[in-house]
């Protein structure tokens, strides 16, 4: 992992006191990289992409604090949402799994591959932030 430049630790340490033109100038830096890993992930749906961005930003102002700057700031946010879209991916897989098998839990066989989907996208995920 690459450590932050000199101007984005500037606008991390901004951030972390409450600086909320600072926290723009980050989203603005890297609303476009979050959205296509989101797009990625949730292979093309825009609106889920979408919603993934937004918690995304929301999550890393909420939790600003925790930001330790041993990665980018971009590193770490794309990681925020890496981690939501994986989420959003398993509710709605899980969602349709129990619509189709009834209420309970999920039969052996969706077991297995609930966990084979979640090493799949684990496994994207780490290539999609290679990536980045």
């Amino acid at each position: 992992m690459e450590p932050a430049s000199t101007s984005e630790q500037e606008l991390t340490d901004a951030v972390r006191r409450g600086d909320r033109a600072a926290f723009g100038e980050l989203v603005r830096a890297h609303q476009r990289s979050v959205f296509f890993l989101a797009l990625r992930m949730a292979r093309g749906d825009e609106q889920l992409a979408r919603d993934v961005v937004q918690k995304a930003f929301l999550q890393a102002w909420t939790h600003r604090q925790s930001f330790r700057g041993d990665a980018s700031f971009k590193t770490w946010l794309l990681r925020i949402a890496s981690n939501l879209c994986q989420n959003e991916l398993r509710r709605a897989w899980r969602r349709r799994e129990l619509s189709t098998g009834g209420p309970g839990e999920l039969p052996e066989a969706a077991q297995v591959q609930a966990r084979a989907f979640d090493a799949l996208a684990s496994r994207e995920a780490r290539e999609l932030l290679r990536e980045a």
